[in-house]
């Protein structure tokens, strides 16, 4: 119960900060523009997120939700 409470401290102070920093970038005047266009599409991806996992959960099962969710993680071959 604290480890859940600590992560949730954590991500609501990671998400202020970013959003405080987005905003260092803009004039006065359009930080309201800016701040609600940050917060669709960051609060629309979770609940498309959200939506996608549990349809594809029901269909397919837990691995292929799995094996997805991993694909934007892969590691990118480097040139070096």
């Amino acid at each position: 119960m604290l480890t859940l409470a600590l992560l949730g401290i954590g991500w609501n102070f990671g998400f202020v900060g970013a959003s405080a920093l987005v905003l260092e970038c803009y004039y006065p005047e359009e930080k309201a523009r800016v701040q609600s266009l940050n917060d669709f599409v960051v609060f629309g991806t979770m609940a498309l997120g959200s939506f996608l996992s549990g349809g594809l959960l029901t269909a397919y099962g837990w691995d292929t939700v799995l094996r997805l969710s991993f694909v934007p993680l892969r590691e990118r071959g480097t040139d070096s």
